[in-house]
Formats: structure tokens, C-alpha cells, sequence
């Protein structure tokens, strides 16, 4: 039956168009509103960085706001999934997605507070458990909405996943982090009157449909990988 379900479900998966191109048909509906969640995140942060001088006020205040997006991510990522397996077309996808966030939202904000509970935790007392929780919880977006999972039990079922592709996740995840970085400051480079602020909000906007097709396309090899027992 195990051998079964997954030969259906390689069958659905090779249907679908490629990484690219389904990433391609979701960007553009996607975009306009992820460019103004990246906007109010960015900006916000920003004003409360203007408002110290002290650089280890700094350091807190940019640490606390990376995990706070960190869980945010959680919501996003689930748009991504959602318009991306909608059978919908343009805009309708935008649509899918939010109804996929609606019929998990509950599940999804207390797992994605307890996400950055033992994140944060984790990187305040010795900075390296954190980042392991980080990286081990990273899929649990993915499993709240597809496997029905919620809290200490959709992180411990991501941690499980990842460990069959731990540097696989690690990897992936610094390459978006960079990414991010580079976009950015290209942007801002280019067109330097538009502000630092304007460049990263457009590098997150461009970036993260790409980071949450790989992750959820991650997220499916690696399950496959777990029922199999390899």
C-alpha cells in the first residue's frame, strides 16, 4: 500500500511543470502582496533601528526581527504551497493560497509561535542550539498543511525529514539568505535613490516564491525519502 501511495504520488508530482516555470506562473500574482508584507516588516524594523545609537541595541533589535520573519515564514510558505497546487489560473492562485493559510491559520500561528519561541531561546543562551532548531524546524510550514500536524508535533516531524537532508536544508537556506543579500544591494546600488529599505523589500518579494517552491519541493523528496527508509 506504502509502495503504492508513492508510486501515485511521483506520477501526480511529474505531471506538474517543472521548478521553474511553476514558479514563473505564481510570481507575478504573488508578488504585489508579499511586496507589501516585506514593506511594513522592512520599514518597520528600520524606524526602530533609527530610533538607537547603541550598537548592541542594534544587534538585539535585527536578531529579534530575522526570527520574527523567520515565523512569518510560516504563512508565506503556505501561500506558496497553496497557489502553486491550485488548478486555478492567475489571480484565482493569489486566492488559493490565502484559503489554504485560512484553513490552518490556528494550527499555523501556535506552531509558528512555538517556532520562534525555541528559536529564540535557543540562539539568547548559546546561539548554535538555536540555529540547529532553526534548520531542523525550517519544513514545518509544510507539515502543518499537508500532513495536519501542529506544534511540538509538526517541529519534531520536520526534524525528521530534515535529518534524511540536513546539509541539503542547511545549504539551501544560506543560499536564499545570500541571495537576499546580494538582490538588495544590487538594487540599491542600481538605483540608489530608492533607499536601502526599498531594495531589500524587493529582494524579499522577488526571492521568497523561489525559496518556498525549493523548500516544498525539498519538503516532498525528503518525506518520500523518510517512507522509504532510506
Amino acid at each position: 500500500m506504502v509502495e503504492a501511495g508513492l508510486d501515485h504520488s511521483a506520477i501526480q508530482e511529474s505531471k506538474q511543470p517543472n521548478y521553474l516555470k511553476r514558479v514563473i506562473i505564481i510570481l507575478p500574482v504573488l508578488f504585489p502582496l508579499l511586496l507589501v508584507i516585506y514593506a511594513i516588516y522592512t520599514y518597520g524594523y528600520n524606524s526602530l533601528l533609527n530610533g538607537t545609537s547603541n550598537e548592541l541595541t542594534e544587534a538585539w533589535i535585527l536578531t529579534f526581527a530575522s526570527m520574527i520573519f523567520l515565523a512569518l515564514n510560516g504563512f508565506l510558505f503556505a501561500l506558496v504551497a497553496g497557489a502553486d497546487e491550485s488548478q486555478e489560473k492567475g489571480f484565482a492562485k493569489l486566492g488559493a493560497g490565502i484559503q489554504t493559510i485560512k484553513e490552518n491559520f490556528a494550527n499555523l500561528l501556535t506552531t509558528s509561535i512555538l517556532f520562534f519561541v525555541v528559536t529564540t531561546v535557543g540562539l539568547f543562551m548559546l546561539i548554535i542550539p538555536g540555529l540547529i532548531a532553526a534548520i531542523a524546524f525550517y519544513l514545518y510550514p509544510f507539515v502543518v498543511i499537508k500532513e495536519k500536524k501542529k506544534n511540538f508535533g509538526a517541529l519534531k516531524r520536520s526534524a525528521s525529514i530534515v535529518k534524511k537532508g540536513w546539509f541539503r536544508t542547511l545549504v539551501w537556506i544560506g543560499f536564499y539568505y545570500l541571495l537576499f543579500i546580494v538582490i538588495g544591494v544590487t538594487v540599491y546600488m542600481v538605483i540608489p535613490a530608492i533607499g536601502e529599505a526599498a531594495g531589500e523589500t524587493l529582494a524579499g518579494a522577488f526571492v521568497l516564491p523561489f525559496e518556498a517552491m525549493t523548500f516544498y519541493l525539498l519538503y516532498k523528496k525528503l518525506k518520500t525519502k523518510l517512507a522509504e527508509g532510506l
